[in-house]
């Protein structure tokens, strides 16, 4: 049985899941369907002023036309084992605006629809010790605890729920 691109998005490379946005929320998150135009890149991916985190601000779609995708992601699939906290300003170029403030959602793993102002993620992954438990990826080479996915995340000194 052949696996379909999802499934293969997310088993390939173990060491080094992939994340891919997509300029449509209507494709399920199946890269290159429809005339969907995606980017993917690795979940250590690094910004100026972040690691294990990505922008939009100076991304472009992989395929023609080779447009600015800032503002235009519609969707991302997220690989398993991770989540995302979603955020309004690019705080990985610029670090612009206080987290409380740009903060839009957390997204589990798999395909989610955003809205056309979230422009930047902050990767996490599941502590194996301590299942329900999200650390922050990234920083100062040191994993912060986000506290339990059910009710709130700790980023820093400010409190997220689901």
């Amino acid at each position: 049985k052949k696996k379909s691109s999802t499934q293969q998005q997310q088993t390939t490379a173990a060491a080094e899941p992939t994340v891919i946005v997509f300029d449509r929320d209507d494709i399920g998150c199946t890269p290159r369907l429809f005339g969907a135009r995606s980017i993917e890149f690795p979940i250590s991916h690094v910004e100026g002023n972040c690691d294990y985190c990505w922008d939009s601000c100076f991304a472009e779609f992989d395929q023609f036309p080779f447009a600015s995708a800032h503002t235009e992601i519609r969707s991302i699939l997220i690989p398993d084992g991770y989540i995302a906290l979603a955020y309004r300003s690019c705080n990985g170029s610029f670090g612009a605006g206080a987290p409380q403030d740009d903060f839009y959602k957390v997204l589990d793993a798999g395909c989610h629809s955003i809205p056309d102002n979230v422009v930047h993620f902050d990767f996490g992954q599941e502590d194996p010790s301590n299942p329900g438990t999200f650390l922050l990826l990234g920083g100062n080479d040191e994993e912060e605890e986000m506290g339990e996915f059910e009710t709130e995340f700790n980023t820093n000194h400010w409190y997220f729920g689901p």
